[in-house]
């Protein structure tokens, strides 16, 4: 797991979005205040790999209080249709077993798409995950 200061991932020359799938906010009765929202970052490497990086951030009034990563690696190009399944249906399922909370997923589909300045800009236009380059002066987070 990463800090909450440190990137949960970085992009090197030539990876790309493959999907970004993030759920609705999960609501506390506990804590009316706070809101957990799970996001999901399917990555293109160069390679032609894929890395999934889990990013799990709790909110309070507003402003980020808690931020834990996971990352699986090396993912083959065949086996990444049935990852992203796997996040939707059983990660998904598993949570609602535990905890009687049922996610909704918001998925961003970015496979087709080549050009990093294009993906960022339609991430940016999706609004549901911030992005940042190196031109606004931080990193992906």
């Amino acid at each position: 797991m990463t800090k909450r200061n440190e990137a949960a991932f970085v992009l090197e020359t030539g990876d790309r979005f493959y999907r970004i799938i993030v759920s609705d906010g999960v609501r506390y009765e506990s804590d009316p205040d706070a809101e957990t929202v799970i996001a999901f970052f399917v990555i293109r490497r160069a390679s032609g790999k894929f890395d999934v990086c889990n990013v799990l951030r709790t909110f309070s009034k507003g402003k980020s209080v808690s931020r834990s990563s996971q990352t699986k690696k090396g993912i083959p190009a065949a086996n990444i249709s049935n990852e992203i399944d796997a996040i939707r249906i059983c990660f998904a399922l598993g949570i609602e077993r535990a905890t009687g909370l049922k996610l909704k997923w918001h998925e961003l589909d970015l496979s087709d798409i080549d050009d990093h300045a294009e993906q960022v800009a339609r991430i940016k236009d999706w609004g549901r995950v911030n992005a940042w380059t190196a031109a606004d002066g931080a990193t992906w987070n």
